[in-house]
This record gives structure tokens, sequence and C-alpha cells, in this order.
């Protein structure tokens, strides 16, 4: 090896898509005994191991990863591009979702999204709410076939997959942005909505449960209720008062791209520093 030092960050706890993508049929419980052998060996004689929120670091703890150094910082947020726009509704204009209530869902469409319940969820609503989805990906077919069996096509539009450049009026036109995806180490999306002033909805589970305030700058659902727990919180949001959607603002703000960068800088410099301290003892250069 160079002996060089290494930073790992660990954005994704890739264990927990492995029911979902082996690309053979094995028990899952022993694939993921073996792939965790397979983390802890390289987590563990790295320099410094990054995870963006304190859940995922406690769990990679709880899975035999002792760091050397160990750092929570999440990743940034473009917030001079994800902010409040003057016409939030020109894209309202062009989806064809003038005077509705718009719901949001941003990412990838994969069966570890759970998109299929926020569509669940839709139909309790009333019928001047619609959905838009943003993105693409494996499980759309199964996604559309639960809004045509629930006969929403003409309340749900399916954007495919947009330029990054197109996403902040995306954002501005939402009326909630909603994730039901319990494995997200940060949640990039909700926090670039967030950045656009938006009320998000999310289940209570790893990284939403410290980013997000309950009532505050956001919603948490209990991921075990199911569809009638999710409704809910969609409700409160969308009945929400404007300090809500200002702290969501705020919050996301603290994410910014400078403050994250500044943390990434300190520890690169504290780990050149430790392998300097480590060479001197050993009397090396």
């Amino acid at each position: 090896t160079l002996k060089k030092p290494y930073v790992i960050t660990m954005t994704t706890m890739v264990t927990d898509t492995l029911e979902y993508y082996l690309p053979i049929k094995l028990p899952v419980d022993i694939v993921e005994k073996f792939a965790w052998i397979y983390i802890r060996q390289i987590l563990n004689h790295s320099s410094a191991v990054i995870t963006h929120t304190q859940p995922i670091m406690d769990e990679l703890k709880a899975h035999g990863i002792t760091p050397r150094d160990e750092r929570i910082i999440p990743a940034g947020i473009d917030i001079g591009t994800f902010r409040p726009l003057e016409d939030p509704d020109a894209k309202r204009r062009e989806l064809g979702i003038e005077g509705k209530k718009v719901l949001m869902h941003v990412g990838r469409i994969s069966y570890e999204k759970h998109i299929d319940d926020i569509v669940r969820a839709l139909a309790r609503c009333g019928e001047d709410t619609v959905m838009v989805i943003v993105g693409d990906g494996p499980a759309r077919p199964e996604v559309e076939g639960v809004v045509d069996e629930l006969g929403l096509r003409d309340r749900v539009t399916f954007t495919g997959f947009v330029d990054r450049n197109d996403l902040p009026e995306l954002y501005n036109c939402a009326d909630v942005c909603i994730s039901c995806s319990r494995f997200e180490t940060q949640g990039l999306s909700i926090m670039e909505a967030m950045a656009c002033r938006k009320p998000v909805v999310c289940p209570n589970a790893r990284a939403f449960s410290v980013i997000i305030t309950d009532g505050k700058d956001g919603f948490l659902f209990d991921a075990g209720g199911g569809v009638d727990e999710l409704t809910e919180a969609i409700e409160r949001a969308l009945d929400c008062d404007d300090s809500v959607r200002q702290n969501s603002m705020e919050t996301a703000r603290s994410y910014s791209e400078e403050n994250c960068a500044r943390m990434l800088l300190d520890l690169y410099a504290d780990v050149i520093e430790a392998k300097k301290a480590k060479l001197a003892a050993k009397g090396k250069p």
C-alpha cells in the first residue's frame, strides 16, 4: 500500500439495499453478515470516518466500527441555488396544476423509497390535492401500477429525470415535499426543499429524526404506523402556519456548503497532522 492517510465518508448504508438489489438469490442475513466484515475492515483501517448524521455513526459502532477519528459532517446544501423564488407558480402553470395543493417527491424511484405509500396517502386527501413525482428508477412501473389501481392518474404527474437546474422551480411549486425512505443518511432532496422554504414530511428514523423537529421545521411520522400516520402528517403540513416554512429554510441554511466545507478542511488538517506526528514518533521525516 501507499501508506497514505485516507478518510471514508459513509454516505449510504449499503446493507439496507441488499434485499432489493442482490444480483442472485441468497439469504439476505448471510450476505449482510459478510458485508459488515468487509465494511469493518475498510473503516477500521481508515484515518477517519465521516457520517452525515449521528444516528449513522451510532449504527456503525453497533456493528463493530471503531474509528480512529470520527466526525459528523453533513453534505452541504447550495443555498444560493435552492431558495425561495419570486414566481413559485411558474412551474405549476407549466404542469397544469394551478390552484391545487401539491405534494412532491424528488429522487430516484426505487423500492426502498416507498413512494407507493405516498400515493396511497394521496388517495385519502381531498380531490384538490395532487402529486408530482420527480425522477425515475426501477420501481416506477410498480408505483404507476398503484396510481392506476387507485384511479389517481389525473392527480399524479411523473416528470421523469430532470436537469438539476430545473429543481429549484420544481421545489418552489410544491406545498409539501415528502420522503418515506427509512434508510437516508441525510436526505439531500428533503433539505433542498427546506432551503426553498417548504414544509417537509419524513419518517421519524435515522437522519430525519435529528435534522427535523416535529411541528417546528417539518413533520415526522412513525413509519410503523403505515399510511394512516403518513396521511396525518401530510394534512398537518398542508395546514401549517408560516413559521414552519421559515424555520424549515433556516434549518437548511445551517447546512450550507460553506459551513460543511470548513468542517471537512478542519478534519483533513487534523488527519495530516496526526500522520506527521506518527512519523515523527518513529523518527521518520
